[in-house]
């Protein structure tokens, strides 16, 4: 049932065009098989799930190409309502310690990544380990998140710095 699992996600649900998560047989792969919980949400064309704790809720919207990841560690990916996540994102729960000389990729690591209620995470960014995204904030294009996002800001740059705050 595995085997067919994996042939089902990665040729039908993430390659082949976009799709609205809500029928009860995609529910049932998603929910029995891998442990994820999607409510109605739309993941498009491209998109890489590789995790076993993933969340995504009502509303939301995953574009092409976005990459999802945590090798199966156990950190939970956990995407609220209403989230819209533009093309090639990258949201990593997983990274490596520094290393000795020898080498310089050391131990791995996991960390939880949630992103709340009507966030914006725009075209090319990357969420790090242990980021949190705050409700109704928006993580401007290109920039890598390596800290916490409060609610309602917005942040841009490699690092992601605060750049102003948003009305409600």
């Amino acid at each position: 049932m595995n085997l067919i699992y994996r042939i089902y996600q990665r040729y039908i649900l993430f390659r082949t065009r976009s799709y609205y998560i809500s029928d009860s047989k995609r529910a049932f792969y998603f929910g029995k098989l891998r442990g994820f919980f999607v409510g109605k949400s739309r993941i498009s064309y491209g998109v890489e799930i590789h995790t076993n704790h993933f969340s995504l809720g009502d509303g939301s919207f995953i574009n092409s190409h976005t990459f999802i990841n945590d090798c199966n560690l156990g950190s939970k990916i956990i995407i609220g309502n209403n989230v819209f996540i533009a093309p090639y994102v990258h949201i990593d729960g997983v990274s490596h310690n520094i290393g000795t000389s020898a080498k310089r990729a050391g131990e791995t690591f996991s960390e939880d990544v949630i992103i709340h209620d009507g966030a914006w995470i725009c075209a090319n960014s990357v969420i790090l380990p242990g980021v949190e995204i705050g409700a109704g904030s928006i993580v401007a294009a290109g920039s890598v998140v390596t800290c916490n996002v409060p609610a309602n800001q917005l942040w841009a740059g490699v690092p992601a710095t605060f750049k102003r705050t948003l009305d409600n």
